[in-house]
């Protein structure tokens, strides 16, 4: 692609094309599990969430989450 004009619309979420491509030419369709978002959308902020999710593994028990350990959103304390 070196010295071509192009755009990368994508539904990859793993982010395998940031080890490639500039970041500002792709486009994630379906999001980013980089990153946690509040699923009511009361506001439009994004949070990376490698380390709680480091963080949350070691909580697993039985192969489930218990749910006082569910990331909640900071603003309005829904489930993310």
């Amino acid at each position: 692609m070196k010295g071509k004009n192009y755009y990368i619309v994508t539904t990859n979420q793993d982010a395998q094309f940031y080890r490639v491509f500039p970041e500002n030419l792709i486009t994630r369709l379906q999001g980013d599990w980089r990153y946690f978002q509040c699923k009511e959308c009361c506001h439009d902020a994004i949070y990376y969430n490698k380390d709680m999710v480091m963080e949350l593994n070691d909580k697993i028990v039985n192969d489930c989450l218990p749910e006082a350990y569910i990331p909640r959103c900071p603003v309005c304390v829904i489930l993310v």
